[in-house]
């Protein structure tokens, strides 16, 4: 196996995402760079889930929080510097009260190429929309790994949830 690089040598993270208590799995594979912070992950989870950055977050990651009201700045802390090890797992919580919970996997740690990142290049199943109460089982949507931006419109938000809630 060949040896990783450098966390001084920027490289890319590859990270599987998936959300907590949902079956069928509902799930996303990310590509991230290394000297990314932990404040340019949550803005890409918040792509990549199809959400809109309306709730509190934070990151447990080595027995630390980073994220919302947090000790550390997640702005400065890059994820180079958190000494991650293949395979392993930490934890993204968004939405407090919903609760959603992520497991965040390490999968493998790539050359830096001349592609952009992030970048989501996996993933099944619609997340569910902004405000949607986790239940055990959730509907199998078979839709591609977006999910469409609600927006200021209240009304359309409810909409789309008790859509998403009737497929189950």
């Amino acid at each position: 196996m060949p040896e990783p690089p450098s966390p001084t040598i920027p490289s890319v993270f590859q990270l599987r995402v998936v959300l907590r208590g949902i079956s069928p799995l509902i799930w996303r594979r990310l590509l991230v760079r290394s000297d990314s912070t932990i404040a340019d992950l949550h803005r890409t989870l918040q792509i990549a889930f199809g959400w809109s950055d309306e709730h509190v977050h934070r990151f447990a990651i080595h027995g630390r929080l980073y994220g919302t009201d947090s000790l550390f700045d997640s702005r400065r802390v890059r994820l180079a510097d958190l000494g991650l090890r293949l395979r392993e797992r930490f934890v993204y919580e968004y939405d407090f009260i919903d609760a959603w919970q992520h497991d965040v996997r390490l999968e493998q740690i790539l050359p830096l190429d001349r592609r952009r990142f992030p970048e989501c290049i996996g993933g099944r199943r619609a997340a569910p929309p902004e405000d949607c109460i986790p239940r055990a089982q959730a509907a199998p949507l078979d839709v591609p790994h977006r999910q469409p931006h609600v927006g200021a419109d209240v009304a359309a938000a409810r909409r789309q949830r008790r859509q998403w809630w009737r497929r189950r």
